[in-house]
């Protein structure tokens, strides 16, 4: 999908002043600003993807010493000033972007682990939450919602919404997206953007390469999956199976080789998470949540391996008594 002709304009007039003036850094002005629009105009520039420019693929896929990748941010940050970017060019210009560059020109290691932290602590990076991580592989709704949680998040920061470096900023910017992403939204039918990337993801998980036995097996039960049925009053879906767990947990329960729960707990488990195919399941994986039961209760430091065994941690226990 190309710009609007109105925002090409725009930038090659742009392109044109800076020519008249140093046609060097209107070429190295009109390469930056092509990687960070792809030919979709001014309205693709956000700041995720300046930093994500800036940050990671100009020193990393763009060819030339340390002072032409310099000179390229500056040139870049010329031809937003006259975009009426200031904002952004103030980003080329940054403290950051030249450490950032150095880093990078010392060894690349260096230059990545400082792209990250000051990705991070610009804020405008969605952050991690207990009930989503975001994909290193996203599909394209979870990319695209990436994308649309990062220019929320940009809005925020510069509204004032949200002021990275202030005391408990970071539990703010979790509590932000927490919402945007547990609002129902029209364009999904009334499904929240996290039930969009669950569905992505399950649906995926399904479809994604396996045989044609087993997506014959599963394909059924993705809607339980996706939309469970209720359970006891009372009881939440993660509360009533994670202490069920825990409670198998407290004599210890046998793991394979591969450190995967034994097919024996897997099959006995199996109704339990919605398991009603003639078919019995014979791993882990087969039985998702069960799967992800035991994943949350290992993010939360409730279970630990010990040997061939998974057990309770003393946070585990504690947890089981309340």
């Amino acid at each position: 999908m190309t710009g609007d002709h109105g925002e090409d304009a725009v930038i090659a007039a742009v392109l044109l002043d800076l020519s008249a003036d140093d046609q060097g850094v209107a070429r190295q002005a009109e390469a930056a600003l092509g990687s960070l629009t792809w030919g979709r105009g001014v309205g693709a520039i956000t700041q995720d993807r300046l930093q994500h420019f800036l940050w990671y693929e100009l020193p990393l896929k763009w060819i030339g010493s340390l002072d032409d990748r310099l000179d390229i941010a500056e040139s870049l940050a010329r031809a937003l000033d006259l975009l009426g970017l200031a904002r952004y060019a103030a980003v080329c210009r940054s403290q950051d972007t030249r450490a950032i560059l150095e880093a990078y020109d010392r060894d690349p290691g260096h230059g990545l682990a400082a792209f990250q932290r000051a990705n991070a602590a610009s804020g405008i990076h969605p952050p991690d939450l207990p009930e989503l991580t975001w994909g290193v592989m996203m599909g394209p709704i979870e990319a695209a919602l990436f994308t649309s949680v990062a220019e929320f998040l940009e809005l925020a920061v510069s509204s004032g919404e949200l002021v990275p470096g202030t005391r408990g900023w970071r539990t703010r910017q979790q509590g932000l997206v927490r919402n945007r992403l547990g609002a129902p939204a029209e364009a999904l039918g009334g499904e929240t953007l996290l039930q969009a990337i669950q569905a992505e993801r399950l649906l995926g998980w399904v479809d994604g390469g396996r045989s044609a036995i087993r997506r014959t097996v599963l394909s059924p039960l993705v809607d339980r999956l996706l939309d469970p049925a209720p359970f006891p009053s009372g009881a939440t879906d993660a509360s009533f199976s994670l202490r069920w767990l825990l409670e198998q947990l407290v004599e210890g329960v046998v793991l394979t080789q591969t450190g995967n729960l034994g097919q024996k707990f897997v099959q006995a488990a199996g109704p339990r998470f919605g398991w009603d195919v003639p078919r019995l399941p014979r791993t882990e994986d087969d039985v998702i949540g069960l799967h992800l039961v035991r994943q949350f209760a290992h993010r939360l430091g409730l279970s630990r391996r010990s040997g061939r065994r998974l057990v309770l941690t003393a946070r585990g226990r504690e947890a089981l008594s309340d």
